[in-house]
């Protein structure tokens, strides 16, 4: 077993005690008024919703150092310090609300690169910008080159592609097209000149490179909007080759996954006889799927795992509960086995790595365990806690998140995660359904600070992963397809009948929060389902899905041309029956409307259209813009404010019903 050592609070505290300047909170940025906070000796809203400690948190190649990001507020310094403990060192200060840290790494030993995210309004059109600084080390002093690497992000894009280890003067960098294109380009840290590193003409929406830092693999959008293809060559002076692209699905029947240590060979995900996404090896030579290394009846392949410091595939994760890895050798299976003998119960990953292995940082967290950080010292057999994301909760008192499976009206089970309220009774409970974002992302087991900061309020949270949503077989992602307001909202639906039926919900208080897509389920649940839902909450919901694929260029949230909304093309009609903003009259509940004011995604536009059509039908809603957020939170007293606003809102009116309510006086 290995030898954790565990000093209060983390390697970096006594450092960060000192940031004075990082301490103060403003007040919130709301155009509402607060809400009162819930009553409770549940641990406040800053505990889960405070900004962590450190994030961004990378190690150098040599792992003799770290960097990160502190957040104070809205206020973030980039910090670093050597690993094993010493001089916190600040390297600056990003205190612009409307700017984000979008990613920090290290080029080479000395030098440390970070991202910082911003918009810029080009000819009347607002657009995602990245600006790049950089920090020699040795010695201290700011690089100039901010001006010369000003980046047209890209939504799909990370600014970083690779931090080029062998080239310490050097990074390579995403550059986003309006058309959602990315190139490629090999930038100076120092003179922040670059270069294109991909063939003239070759357009993709992501790009690969692998550890040497060479370009080698694409996925690549074709015109129609819809087919997607993987890409890939042996070698930098080769031609990208097709890998498999399957025009009856207009998808890719192979997706790009990782390469491997032999150029001529990469790894893909494709469908396995279950149905599943499982990882095969590709022969770029002989342009044909090889072997399959690793698959799940049930789940789908989720990430590769690498020896640290190298390209050799040690194993494969799968998206189940918990999440589980496949080992393609033993030496990798039993350190991992000794790591989960030290942190039993617990999700433990290697998150990052010094260039030779030797130094990692280790990840270990679970539904009732915060995030911390560990740096694990693989030859000495070693690992000191660097750091706790929310040291503040008392894991003793957090909630186990189950998960549960329930049939859908047509016989389809429907996977979700459920979160009862810790030493509450466990029979006819209120009830807050959190339907996911995307629509084709998931939920997934582990941390989440919003359900247990719910169920400390006495609220049981239901979260399930309605179809549509990714993890479960590309079937089950595509049988979400033209699913809004219909087969989607159905499943969200019948998880409420299944907590009524097995006794876990009160059916008269069982309340609606989602955010983005989630908002758009919330909002229009009430209308298609009346008498299910009491009460109403979306942050940044979609109300209009008419503007939503007509004005494409006010929202980030998709491409008019996607089959997750369209049944047919122009099919104008069907969109209003199932948009909220249409139907507002229906909308027989309380509502709570929440919007980020620099919501690049979905437009604040949906929001205040949504809320005067409520007001028109004389049902007001209670709505909170926040002028210096956008889809996520800037300054943590936002984030912290909106939540117990959200509580408050759910405590009013998912209460008991007095017992004469609704009875006619004799």
């Amino acid at each position: 077993m290995l030898r954790p050592r565990r000093p209060r609070r983390g390697l970096w505290i006594a450092g960060m005690l000192l940031v004075g300047v990082l301490a103060a909170c403003a007040n919130p940025s709301t155009e509402a008024t607060r809400s009162p906070p819930v009553a409770t000796d549940a641990p406040p809203a800053a505990a889960y919703f405070s900004d962590p400690l450190l994030a961004h948190v990378r190690l150098s190649p040599d792992g003799e150092r770290v960097v990160g990001v502190a957040t104070r507020d809205a206020t973030r310094m980039l910090v670093e310090r050597p690993v094993r403990g010493g001089e916190v060192h600040y390297l600056d200060k990003f205190d612009d609300p409307a700017t984000r840290i979008a990613a920090v790494g290290w080029a080479g030993n000395t030098i440390v690169v970070v991202g910082v995210g911003g918009r810029e309004r080009v000819l009347g059109i607002d657009r995602r910008v990245v600006d790049v600084h950089a920090f020699d080390l040795a010695p201290f002093r700011p690089l100039q080159i901010a001006d010369a690497t000003r980046l047209r992000a890209s939504p799909r894009a990370a600014p970083f592609l690779h931090w080029l280890p062998d080239d310490p003067d050097r990074v390579l960098v995403n550059e986003g097209d309006p058309d959602g294109s990315v190139h490629p380009r090999r930038v100076s840290v120092r003179t922040g000149v670059g270069a294109d590193v991909t063939p003239e003409g070759f357009v993709a929406e992501a790009w690969y490179a692998d550890r040497r830092g060479v370009v080698r693999a694409a996925h690549v959008r074709d015109p129609d909007g819809l087919t997607m293809s993987a890409w890939a060559r042996v070698a930098s002076e080769d031609a990208f080759v097709a890998l498999s692209v399957d025009d009856f699905t207009h998808e890719s029947s192979l997706a790009f996954a990782g390469f491997s240590e032999d150029p001529r060979s990469v790894y893909v995900y494709g469908e396995t006889e279950s149905g599943r996404r499982g990882v095969y090896a590709y022969d770029l030579v002989a342009q044909q799927r090889g072997a399959l290394l690793a698959a799940d009846e049930d789940f789908d392949a989720t990430r590769l795992v690498h020896a640290p410091g190298t390209e050799r595939l040690v194993a494969v994760e799968f998206g189940a509960d918990p999440p589980t890895l496949h080992f393609l050798g033993s030496e990798a299976e039993a350190e991992q086995a000794s790591i989960d003998a030290t942190f039993p119960g617990t999700r433990n990953r290697i998150v990052d790595a010094s260039r030779d292995g030797t130094i990692a940082l280790l990840e270990v967290s679970s539904d009732t365990q915060p995030p911390e950080v560990y740096v694990f010292d693989r030859e000495k057999r070693e690992m000191d806690l660097l750091y706790q994301i929310h040291p503040d909760l008392d894991v003793a008192s957090l909630a186990t998140r189950s998960a549960v499976t329930y049939p859908a009206r047509d016989g389809v089970a429907i996977h979700a995660y459920l979160t009862r309220p810790r030493g509450a009774a466990s029979e006819a409970l209120p009830v807050i359904v959190i339907p996911h974002d995307g629509p084709t992302e998931r939920d997934v087991w582990g941390w989440d600070a919003r359900a247990q900061f719910f169920a400390s309020r006495g609220f049981a949270v239901f979260q399930p992963n309605y179809r549509g949503s990714r993890g479960y077989g590309r079937d089950f992602e595509r049988s979400g397809y033209a699913g809004w307001g219909a087969a989607m909202q159905d499943d969200v639906v019948d998880g409420v009948a299944w907590l009524v039926a097995e006794g876990v919900a009160d059916p008269d208080r069982v309340g609606i929060f989602g955010a983005g897509y989630g908002g758009y389920v919330a909002l229009i649940a009430p209308v298609l389902a009346p008498g299910v839902f009491r009460a109403v909450a979306s942050w940044g919901g979609i109300s209009d899905l008419v503007d939503l694929v007509e004005n494409p260029q006010r929202h980030g949230a998709t491409d008019p041309n996607t089959p997750i909304v369209w049944a047919a093309p122009r099919d104008v009609d069907r969109l209003a029956g199932i948009s909220p903003l249409q139907r507002a009259e229906g909308i027989g509940v309380p509502v709570l409307l929440g919007h980020g004011a620099l919501d690049a995604t979905v437009s604040v536009t949906q929001t205040r259209a949504i809320a005067e059509a409520l007001e028109q039908a004389g049902r007001p809603a209670e709505v909170h813009i926040y002028r210096d957020a956008g889809k996520s939170f800037h300054a943590a007293s936002d984030r912290i404010a909106f939540h117990e606003t959200l509580a408050a809102f759910f405590a009013r009116h998912l209460a008991p019903r007095p017992a004469t309510e609704g009875v006619e006086p004799l």
